[in-house]
């Protein structure tokens, strides 16, 4: 009896000595950010942005389809799933952590034992020897009592993250649509640019061919038929030019979509115009909104867990044992309750000297914590960057939108009021090709001007969250306690 309470006061020293150690120390500080109540740059609309709003608009069914196959098709996609499939699975072992492990096994077999040198009478020599055969089963059980949580800080590490990797899937996800939507949007441009050109060159095109016909009656000077015929040609040479940039344009989406690129592709000639007026909600929207910024933060969440369960390394496992069988020479006397034998036992293990491994374990923890920490900081300084530069950039492009819009409106009517002064004999052949390059100038800027502001609105659609609300991320560190 006293050598039975010297060995359990001799336990609670080292429990106590290592209690020390494992104590846990107070963690990193860091200061939130504070969003402002607005954003600062000029925006349309500060309503909440919700599911959709802004963003079906800027998808007409060609591109949807384009996006759907390129979900579909994409290698990148099928990777992302794979690494998704194996955090559930990694997350479903540490479940598995807390629960008792059972085996089951049968076993037979047969023996023959030769007694060599053993004088035997009447044997004549022979040797002596002897057979058996044996029977038996077994059931093993172990369980590990998780008496401070270790295995239980594992799990919803693990369970972390999973969440935070489907997170950033879906976060991917929306970062393809958007990159297919803008290959699209700088395909449809080049289309709208060699379309423009096209118009231009036959336009010139028919001007030079009637000034040759004058020309050759002798009621055209030579100077204007020179000038004609020179920019008919650079007409011509720019024409050629847009079909390049159409034909490259639509090879980049088609192998961007899973598509031979071959550069025939039907396409839209033009794109949807932006609403005026984004609604962008609030800043403090954003942290719950943003797949990123919530996979970022569970990754937080999941480093405390992976801190706290190396830090219960240091104390005591306990963990219980048992067995139960039967063992019997022959098999129909396994199921006899006369042969069965069984074992219950239970064992502490506390660590005493492992080279500070499990030190090392800590200090792995603290630095992928901090990383973390510093990972989010920098996550939501990124994410506010985008949507306020996103919101700036969309405001001014609206505004030199409008501008443009006007200055094609002069130079449409300029070109009118060039032609029916040359037609009249007031003005030379040099004001209308002048009119021309102005109103083929302003058209194309327009052209692409629209191109930027449709690329950026698209954008900041992502930076927003990607114009979709999660139900999902509503969870909050609760949910995994």
């Amino acid at each position: 009896m006293r050598q039975s309470l010297h060995i359990v006061g001799l336990f609670f020293v080292l429990f106590a000595l290592t209690g020390c150690r494992g104590t846990p120390e107070k963690l990193d500080s860091w200061e939130p950010l504070s969003p402002p109540q607005a954003w600062t740059s000029p925006t349309g609309s500060t309503a909440t942005l919700v599911e959709n709003v802004g963003f079906e608009e800027l998808q007409p069914p060609e591109l949807q389809t384009l996006i759907r196959i390129t979900l579909e098709k994409s290698p990148t996609v099928r990777s992302m799933i794979a690494r998704l499939d194996a955090a559930a699975a990694t997350a479903r072992l540490a479940n598995a952590e807390g629960y008792p492990s059972i085996g089951f096994g049968l076993s037979g077999g047969e023996n023959r034992q030769n007694f060599i040198g053993l004088p035997i009478p009447g044997s004549d020599g022979d040797v002596l020897s002897t057979q058996f055969r044996s029977f038996g089963w077994n059931m093993n059980a172990t369980w590990e009592w998780d008496l401070w949580g270790r295995l239980r800080a594992g799990k919803q590490a693990a369970a972390l993250e999973f969440q935070a990797q489907d997170k950033d899937f879906a976060f991917y996800q929306l970062s393809l649509a958007t990159q297919v939507a803008k290959a699209w949007s700088l395909a449809v441009t080049a289309q709208a640019q060699w379309e423009l050109a096209q118009a231009s060159s036959a336009s010139q095109r028919q001007s030079a061919d009637s000034i040759q016909a004058r020309y050759l009656k002798g009621l055209q000077t030579s100077l204007e038929y020179r000038i004609s015929m020179q920019a008919s040609e650079v007409s011509q040479a720019l024409l050629q030019a847009r079909r390049v940039e159409k034909e490259n344009a639509l090879r980049l989406l088609q192998a961007f979509t899973g598509h031979y690129p071959d550069g025939n592709l039907g396409i839209a000639s033009s794109l949807p115009i932006p609403n005026e007026a984004l609604p962008s909600g609030l800043p403090s929207e954003l942290l719950q909104r943003r797949p990123d910024l919530k996979a970022a933060e569970w990754r937080l969440l999941a480093t405390d867990k992976r801190l706290y369960e190396a830090r219960k390394a240091l104390y005591p496992r306990l963990s219980i044992t048992g067995s139960a069988g039967g063992s019997t020479a022959e098999m129909r006397d396994l199921l006899d309750t006369e042969f069965s034998v069984w074992n219950l036992a239970g064992n502490v293990v506390q660590p005493l000297f492992q080279g500070g491994r499990l030190l090392a374990g800590i200090d792995f923890s603290k630095a992928k914590r901090r990383e973390a920490l510093a990972d989010y900081h920098a996550s939501v300084l990124n994410a506010f960057s985008e949507v306020e530069t996103g919101l700036q950039s969309d405001h001014w492009l609206r505004v030199r939108h409008g501008h443009l819009e006007m200055a094609v409106e002069h130079s449409r009517a300029s070109l009118k009021l060039s032609e029916t002064r040359y037609a009249r004999g007031l003005v030379d052949l040099s004001a209308v090709l002048e009119s021309q390059r102005h109103q083929l100038a302003d058209m194309s800027q327009l052209l692409e001007l629209r191109r930027q502001w449709y690329s950026n609105r698209i954008e900041l659609l992502l930076a927003l969250g990607g114009g979709v609300a999660d139900k999902s991320m509503d969870m909050t560190a609760k949910d995994y306690e």
